[in-house]
């Protein structure tokens, strides 16, 4: 053997991977995908959990060696093709009937930008925070497919990229300076009337029931911290039906509210008969958040955050003329018309299961018989061609 052969077997043996991977158990592994591994590795140190570096963890798929030592390539459940990795899964794990968290923390590393293979991206109840990397919207992941992309479960700060806002899940963002139900809020304010002529008198339509619905909504990511909604009015005389003893403010909160989820409300209101006739009511809604009625800034309460969360909205209804809007006012525009046929059969024929917390349901709904369909179409058409 001549020295130049020589010299490259002793080479491959001291050396048995290519230039930019390094080995471990006998296996070579792209330098760069196993630093974003180190990283998380070396922000976990005081609560990753050790007994990954067990071979028992993940049966089959785990190289732990069991040296009492975390290594970066012992880390979750880990997939690699051809030196890179293409599968991390950081989530749960049920070993002989008993759960196990991986427990890593600190921020997610922005060198997840090198994982340029990495297919499958899962770190379901860890205790990450910080801020998710913009760059995460340009990687090869399906950020709707919950098997393949989640981040549920640690503390993410918002706000976070606009490709994953929908499937963010739940974080605990107590310790965040914004609260993750930042973008929930009202729309949609309206005024109408039952079983009345649709007129706000206190006097002559004992049989009129006021009412005013509105939508609250959620545009940004999941909001498990209680969201609601407080309705005021600014006039003496007018209060709202059988909410506690202070009528004169209604509120109400749901349990949460997932990513792009709106949900309709009505409620009932009353006036005295010793508010004039002429005088202008203005009603405002506002979201805000469960326990933080009177003051958001300073409370203890950890479902507390700067609420609400979203600006006010309000309408204004005069003592003696029209509401807002009408029973059949399905588009809710202020008129019923022709557009209102369109978007009631429109709802009728692609609403594959008609959800009655929906303004465009109620309004649609003429009978009241809590079913939208060609009945409440016809007297629809009915009041059209009375106007």
């Amino acid at each position: 053997m001549n020295k130049l052969c020589l010299s490259f077997f002793i080479l491959s043996f001291l050396i048995p991977c290519e230039l930019g991977y390094e080995s471990f158990m006998d296996n070579c592994y792209l330098s760069s995908d196993v630093d974003f591994l180190r990283e998380i590795l070396d922000n976990s140190t005081e609560t990753v959990n050790m007994e990954m570096d067990d071979p028992s963890w993940f049966p089959g798929t785990s190289i732990g060696n069991g040296n009492g030592i975390i290594e970066p390539l012992e880390i979750c459940s880990q997939t690699w093709e051809n030196g890179r990795l293409v599968l991390l899964d950081c989530g749960a794990h049920e070993l002989n009937g008993v759960y196990h968290w991986c427990q890593l923390s600190g921020d997610l590393p922005e060198s997840l930008i090198s994982l340029t293979e990495l297919e499958t991206f899962i770190l379901d109840y860890n205790n990450f925070s910080g801020i998710v990397p913009e760059h995460v919207c340009t990687m090869n992941f399906d950020f709707s497919d919950y098997s393949s992309f989640s981040l549920n479960g640690n503390e993410f700060c918002p706000p976070y990229p606009e490709c994953i806002e929908p499937y963010m899940g739940w974080q605990n963002s107590q310790d965040c300076e914004l609260s993750e139900c930042y973008d929930v809020g009202v729309r949609d304010f309206i005024s109408f009337e039952y079983n009345g002529d649709n007129v706000l008198n206190t006097y002559e339509d004992f049989s009129g029931e006021p009412y005013l619905g509105f939508h609250i909504y959620n545009d940004g990511p999941d909001c498990f911290q209680y969201p609601g909604v407080r309705v005021t009015s600014d006039t003496p005389g007018v209060s709202f039906y059988g909410y506690g003893d202070d009528q004169e403010v209604f509120e109400t909160w749901w349990y949460g509210m997932f990513s792009q989820q709106e949900e309709g409300f009505v409620l009932g209101f009353d006036v005295s008969p010793y508010v004039p006739e002429g005088t202008v009511i203005t009603f405002t809604a506002e979201s805000t958040t469960l326990h933080c009625e009177d003051s958001c800034l300073g409370s203890d309460d950890p479902y507390c955050h700067e609420c609400p969360p979203t600006d006010p909205i309000s309408i204004s209804v005069t003592v003696g003329e029209s509401f807002t809007n009408s029973v059949g006012d399905s588009n809710l525009d202020g008129e019923v018309n022709v557009l209102d046929v369109v978007e009631t059969v429109g709802y009728i024929v692609f609403n594959e299961s008609h959800y009655y917390y929906d303004l465009t349901f109620l309004m649609s709904d003429i009978n009241t018989d809590n079913l939208v369909n060609v009945q409440d179409v016809v007297m629809m058409v009915s009041i059209i061609l009375e106007i």
